[in-house]
């Protein structure tokens, strides 16, 4: 009898090509092996660029999206789960893979998951800290959930150490049995090139701009507001720094009424949505992440294999440091620190096109990060 491919019903996943954590668990899909694992996708969201629903389904991954109609949160969640109960029975799935950057965002499907009695049932935080609005509510419902996991779950995945220590109870943390899977990369397509650098600086009309960038969901997490206030600081310093934003969110109006109150529309660009992010990267000069918080990054990865240097908040994990191109600053002492760190990168030479092997020697390939996925999946559970 031929040996069929185990589906792994992916949940919580959605906005692909614009959520990190939606982009991070297609890559991975896409690189397990067909004759092995394919992963499924479950979200509540449509997905917005049909590329990636053409792809999924060329895999032979199966899609659902359960998209309510009711404004009430608790109607909501309950019609979420009793539609995650049944496509879970319809296609009789070993394996649940849950994503999450809270707890409350994946205890619900964990015990959804539990009473259908499947096998593997898998938590995998992404995120390590929480949005601003009604924080104080959210971090109490996080961490009252998180305590149920051990009673549900038989993985605990996180992106990394910060990432496992927001997710998980102590017990879990203190014995260790929680596993870190790297936000790999596909590696070749952040090579750096000095072509590419011309082209995207020549199309930009900065072509001899100093650059600073960041990419990212314009939301509290990334804090755009102090973004802003370090490039006006740099910008009055050296009238040659421009400023390229990437990314969309709820905050996009307070942004740009912030860039227009300091009149700096024209030293600005915001791009919304783009699929050449890695040359953008190899255009920038250095990369700013000023986040109040973070799992472990992955444009931070990108960035690095790009040679591009990395200013980051001091928030960030520790592990996002995969090269010597990162430096940390701290986010609570006002701008001065991160003028500072990015007239000293401003003064370095060296050689870009290096470092996509160093990152991959560190294991932030998608091949590295898929087949630790593989193992973890293969593994027999106690």
């Amino acid at each position: 009898m031929e040996n069929r491919p185990e589906h792994i019903l992916n949940v919580n996943v959605y906005n692909f090509g614009i959520r990190g954590l939606s982009t991070i668990v297609y890559n991975l899909g896409m690189k397990l092996e067909r004759q092995q694992y394919i992963f499924d996708y479950c979200g509540w969201k449509p997905i917005p660029k049909s590329i990636y629903t053409e792809s999924i389904l060329n895999n032979e991954g199966r899609i659902f999206n359960f998209i309510s109609n009711k404004n009430n949160k608790i109607l909501v969640w309950f019609q979420r789960a009793r539609y995650l109960k049944r496509i879970i029975k319809e296609n009789k799935y070993k394996f649940v893979h849950i994503h999450a950057d809270r707890a409350q965002n994946a205890i619900i499907f964990a015990f959804v998951a539990k009473l259908v009695g499947v096998e593997r049932i898998i938590i995998h935080s992404h995120s390590s800290g929480i949005d601003n609005k009604k924080q104080h509510r959210k971090i109490f419902y996080h961490n009252i959930s998180k305590l149920f996991f051990p009673f549900v779950a038989t993985d605990y995945l996180a992106c990394s150490e910060k990432a496992a220590k927001w997710m998980y109870p102590k017990k879990i943390i203190r014995n260790n049995t929680f596993e870190i899977i790297n936000n790999g990369i596909e590696i070749s397509e952040y090579c750096f090139e000095d072509s590419t650098r011309i082209k995207v600086r020549r199309a930009l009309g900065w072509e001899d701009k100093y650059i600073l960038a960041h990419i990212g969901h314009f939301s509290y997490q990334k804090n755009h507001e102090f973004l802003i206030k370090v490039f006006a600081a740099v910008f009055k310093r050296n009238k040659d720094a421009r400023l390229l934003m990437i990314g969309q969110g709820e905050l996009e109006k307070e942004v740009a009424c912030q860039i227009e109150q300091l009149g700096l529309e024209n030293h600005i660009k915001h791009i919304t949505s783009t699929n050449e992010v890695s040359n953008y990267m190899k255009a920038m000069d250095v990369f700013l992440l000023p986040s109040r918080f973070e799992g472990l990054p992955l444009v931070a990865v990108e960035a690095q294999a790009s040679g591009a240097q990395c200013v980051l908040s001091d928030k960030i994990s520790a592990q996002a440091k995969l090269t010597d191109l990162v430096q940390y600053c701290p986010i609570d002492k006002g701008v001065e620190p991160w003028v500072e760190a990015i007239e000293h990168v401003d003064k370095i030479e060296y050689d870009r096109k290096s470092y996509a092997e160093k990152v991959d020697k560190k294991g932030y390939s998608i091949e590295a990060s898929a087949q630790r996925l593989r193992e973890i999946y293969s593994k027999t559970v106690k």
